[in-house]
């Protein structure tokens, strides 16, 4: 459990971190 727990915030910290990119790119 703690292991999934791990791979989520990876996830979450990726898509955090690919957000802004995506939306400086878009304008």
């Amino acid at each position: 459990v703690e292991q999934l727990q791990q791979h989520f915030h990876d996830i979450v910290v990726q898509f955090r971190v690919q957000q802004p990119i995506c939306k400086r790119n878009g304008r």
